[in-house]
């Protein structure tokens, strides 16, 4: 196995943001500061048009007793790696209270709140990772409910089609710094202490490959680009395989931790200060 190296340097210019904080109504875990504005009270129902009541479905004890319920048992999503752009999940739950004041027939539609710029696709992909979290938490909920007061028409007790709103709300939402542009050009460019030559020396005696297949017969040629950010007093750090696939995964992770082990650069300089800068570098395998 040889792997060549192939210098693609490209800088980025990052700016740090203000974060928006926001407030949980889940005492369980994170404190509430205050109530939310969608959690209206559950008496407000949308009855089915074939049906006409007297009187709409009530959660037992009116709102005062539903704030109560929500507060107590409302239980946040558990989430590893949670993304912390998202500031809200509003969850429209709409199910049938039966004459019997039971809950049945849960259909959800959600809504998230992402902090920062997005493009349809991106917020679209977040609701395909996380959309189940909060449908189950929310489904977990309903079915803690007590029994309902059923609808009525005259005095007979119908069931009824009811839309219930529950909002999850996150404190340490934070938006990601905004990268402002690439500059073909900077006053001073990041450079590796000793050049590009150095640079080589250290990769080639740090990035420890795993194993080649010995019963190829041919040599395939990888091309894996790694990127990182060069920070304001020259370390690297955020390390990552831009673009990787199931033939590069055996390397990135050997490739990851030999960039952990560079040494600091000198930093790049934009008006007399020194800048974040995103770098690029090819590593090209042959297998």
């Amino acid at each position: 196995m040889r792997f060549l190296l192939f210098p693609q340097l490209f800088v980025l210019l990052f700016t740090t943001t203000i974060c928006s904080t926001c407030y949980s109504q889940n005492k369980k875990t994170i404190p509430q500061k205050k109530q939310s504005a969608f959690n209206t009270p559950p008496k407000i129902a949308i009855a089915d048009t074939a049906t006409i009541t007297d009187y709409s479905p009530e959660f037992m004890g009116g709102n005062e007793a539903y704030q109560k319920f929500l507060q107590q048992e409302l239980v946040y999503p558990t989430i590893i790696n949670r993304n912390k752009r998202i500031a809200s999940v509003r969850v429209m739950a709409e199910f049938i209270v039966n004459n019997d004041g039971s809950l049945s027939d849960f259909e959800y539609d959600l809504d998230f709140e992402v902090l920062g710029k997005h493009t349809q696709d991106d917020i679209e992909e977040m609701e395909s990772e996380y959309a189940n979290y909060y449908k189950t938490a929310t489904k977990n909920f309903l079915l803690k409910m007590p029994a309902w007061k059923p609808a009525q028409t005259g005095v007979e007790k119908v069931s009824t089609h009811c839309a219930l709103p529950i909002v999850f709300r996150y404190n340490d939402a934070i938006e990601k710094p905004k990268e402002q542009g690439v500059f073909a050009l900077v006053e001073k460019k990041p450079q590796y202490i000793g050049g590009t030559d150095a640079m080589h020396k250290f990769i080639k005696k740090n990035l420890i490959l795993p194993k080649s297949d010995t019963t190829k017969t041919e040599e395939k040629v990888l091309s894996i680009v790694v990127s990182f950010i060069i920070e304001k007093d020259g370390t690297v750090s955020d390390i990552k395989i831009d673009k990787g696939n199931k033939e590069t995964e055996q390397y990135e992770n050997s490739i990851i931790q030999c960039f952990k082990k560079m040494p600091k650069w000198s930093p790049a300089y934009q008006d007399g200060k020194p800048i974040r800068i995103l770098g690029r570098e090819k590593i090209t395998i042959i297998n």
